[in-house]
């Protein structure tokens, strides 16, 4: 194939997803977003920006640090049964 007649992932319609959906025992729910880039600050600032695409965990890992970020207190408690798409 020549590189005119690849397929191009944004010439072609994504599937609809309808959320929320179930991954094993996590729930999938997608947000509405500005932007998933976050300018960098404090310890990071010698970067431009982060890339954060998602929020949540479907593994839970017990010894996660990242539970301890979320505000939401019943969010915590779940952590490892959501993921919050952007």
């Amino acid at each position: 194939m020549t590189p005119e007649h690849q397929p191009n992932l944004f010439d072609t319609p994504l599937p609809s997803i309808r959320f929320p959906l179930r991954l094993g025992h996590a729930e999938i729910d997608a947000s509405t977003t500005r932007s998933i880039l976050t300018k960098t600050t404090g310890f990071m600032s010698e970067f431009d920006y982060s890339l954060n695409p998602y929020g949540g965990c479907s593994y839970g890992c017990s010894y996660c640090y990242a539970a301890f970020f979320v505000r939401d207190d019943q969010k915590r408690e779940d952590w490892g049964k959501w993921v919050l798409v952007k």
